[in-house]
């Protein structure tokens, strides 16, 4: 799938976005060397999308990290590539990491190249207020079952 193809004018369609959207996941999982499954994944008819993922296995059971993300598809202009990135939150025995500096609350954004098909380095972010800081603690209860949402007409 050419991701580079797709623009405002001409967005994915909701086969296209549910195929792409596991498609960098799987890649990102490969980048982070581990198991990603998504348990929140929503759709929008203009051809964005968010997976809500976490890694299928505690990252380092002895300590009990856990790691939780989004992987974020969006359409540009005619013109302008894509744009996908990934925000991962850790946790440590189902409590949520952080830098001290930000009072813990900070979480790591990749952005992923759309015309190399590669995931760049991880960058360390302070979270904006209606972005991050009301997750303080793993949200296993939702890990059950995969809730889809869509924004069609």
């Amino acid at each position: 799938m050419n991701i580079s193809s797709f623009d405002t004018r001409t967005p994915p369609s909701r086969v296209e976005q549910e195929r792409l959207g596991h498609t960098l996941l799987s890649d990102l999982a490969t980048h982070l060397k581990t198991e990603l499954l998504t348990f929140k994944e929503h759709y929008v008819e203009e051809g964005s999308l968010v997976l809500t993922f976490r890694s299928a296995l505690l990252l380092h059971e002895t300590l009990g990290l856990q790691l939780e993300g989004v992987l974020l598809f969006d359409v540009r202009p005619p013109g302008e590539l894509p744009t996908v990135d990934a925000e991962l939150l850790l946790f440590c025995t189902g409590q949520r990491m952080g830098l001290q500096m930000q009072r813990g609350n900070t979480y790591l954004r990749l952005s992923y190249d759309v015309e190399n098909g590669a995931w760049g380095t991880v960058t360390c972010l302070a979270d904006a207020p209606e972005e991050w800081e009301g997750v303080t603690r793993s949200r296993e209860a939702q890990y059950a079952e995969v809730v889809r949402t869509y924004d069609w007409s």
